[in-house]
């Protein structure tokens, strides 16, 4: 786009202007592209499952196949895990926008669960989407038959706005390099979970913490171009375990309110597939269906 003749008007002092974007801008941005991927999982999801309680094959409806079973929970779970994260991260947002004054400590904290929500939300997203096309099989890609062609072209889309992927890592790591992000983002992780109540759960996620601390540290001992390789998996671990407390909390709140144990069925299953949690295992039937049903 071509301003010419154009009248502009300043939002904020002109000599702040790259710092205004970046942390105005592009920071909020980036909370609203992760909801965005998400709505468009989630609205993929519901297509998918429904079909599949409809299609039949082979003398029954495909949704009760396990194969079909775990495309869907995977998809549900992992979105699930990813909007308790965004959501947290929202209300940090709302906390520091009304705040009297503003916390250095929470503009990098906020800054760097942006970036994170960011890349792992439109990474994983595009993933769902695809996933939910193949339980459509050749259908999935008829652009008469259902909206996922479009999903899927529109999440791509948001997987390369406001900040592509490896963009996003740099910044983490260079963060982590600079203001020492990392510590910070620790120490956060570690007062969530001291909140929580005790038992097997918070065990197991201060193990997870001080596996991934050791991993940071053992980061800053290898070359910057090594560490450009490594943040790529580092920033998906720290990503994972934040999601985690967070559906976590969410699954003690729902079986205060609700007494249901859904969430923390799928909490259960979120760690099977990316902490390692020793109490479930990802390709438990009974735990896939009872998160199904």
């Amino acid at each position: 786009i071509d301003f010419i003749g154009a009248i502009a008007y300043a939002v904020e002092p002109v000599e702040r202007g790259f710092k205004t974007v970046m942390q105005d801008v592009l920071h909020l941005s980036r909370l609203f592209n992760t909801f965005t991927v998400l709505g468009m999982g989630r609205r993929a999801h519901q297509i998918a499952y429904c079909y599949a309680q409809h299609r039949r094959a082979f003398g029954q409806e495909i949704f009760h196949y396990p194969l079909v079973q775990q495309h869907l929970v995977r998809v549900r779970v992992e979105n699930t895990a990813l909007l308790a994260a965004i959501l947290a991260t929202t209300a940090l947002q709302d906390h520091l926008d009304t705040a009297v004054s503003e916390e250095a400590g929470s503009v990098l904290l906020l800054r760097v669960l942006a970036n994170l929500n960011k890349t792992v939300s439109a990474l994983w997203s595009v993933d769902h989407i695809h996933h939910s096309i193949d339980i459509l099989a050749g259908n999935g890609a008829i652009e008469s038959f259902s909206s996922l062609p479009r999903l899927l072209r529109d999440s791509i889309v948001c997987e390369n706005w406001e900040g592509t992927h490896n963009t996003l890592y740099m910044q983490i790591l260079r963060d982590i390099g600079k203001y020492q992000i990392d510590s910070l983002f620790l120490s956060h992780l570690n007062d969530l979970i001291l909140s929580l109540d005790d038992g097997a759960e918070t065990i197991f996620l201060f193990q997870a913490l001080a596996s991934l601390e050791r991993a940071l540290t053992d980061l800053k001992k290898v070359d910057f171009d090594q560490q450009t390789l490594l943040i790529k998996v580092l920033s998906v671990r720290m990503h994972c375990l934040y999601a985690s407390v967070h559906l976590l909390k969410e699954a003690h709140h729902q079986r205060l309110t609700l007494q249901s144990e859904n969430k923390l069925l799928q909490w259960k299953y979120f760690n099977a597939l990316h902490l390692d949690y020793t109490g479930a295992n990802s390709n438990d039937l009974e735990l896939m269906r009872a998160i199904l049903s």
